[in-house]
């Protein structure tokens, strides 16, 4: 789609309404290339349009397949596993006291959404001051 759509799909949104992904998904790929293919699966909004630019600055299609099936085979085991392990381990643990263990479980959750906003908010602050130089 990028390849071929990219002036009317800046016309629709999100990309209407969030203009900024579409630049800063460009500058984030002109920087770091194909590996930033494999790094923005990481990342809410460059997740979204990393595809789109690629297609945009008219990357090979097959490097860009490539790229992006290493890049989920990874994503996938690096979101679900630690919360997999977590909750399988709670029960030997806890096993008798289920309020100890909801709160510990609620921590988890607490503390990587915390962590995940952390590091969106690095990578934007990244993204904004090498645009500002």
């Amino acid at each position: 789609m990028g390849r071929y759509f990219h002036r009317p799909l800046m016309n629709v949104p999100p990309f209407s309404t969030h203009p900024h992904w579409i630049t800063d998904g460009e500058r984030f790929f002109a920087k770091y290339g194909a590996i930033g293919i494999l790094i923005g699966r990481f990342f809410g909004p460059l997740r979204a349009v990393m595809p789109f630019v690629a297609g945009f600055l008219e990357m090979p299609t097959l490097k860009f397949l490539i790229i992006d099936l290493i890049s989920a085979l990874a994503w996938s085991p690096f979101y679900l596993l630690p919360g997999y392990f977590v909750g399988a381990k709670m029960p030997s643990l806890l096993p008798e006291d289920e309020r100890i263990s909801m709160m510990i479980q609620v921590g988890f959750i607490v503390l990587s959404i915390v962590i995940a906003w952390l590091v969106v908010r690095f990578v934007r602050e990244r993204i904004h001051s090498h645009s500002m130089k």
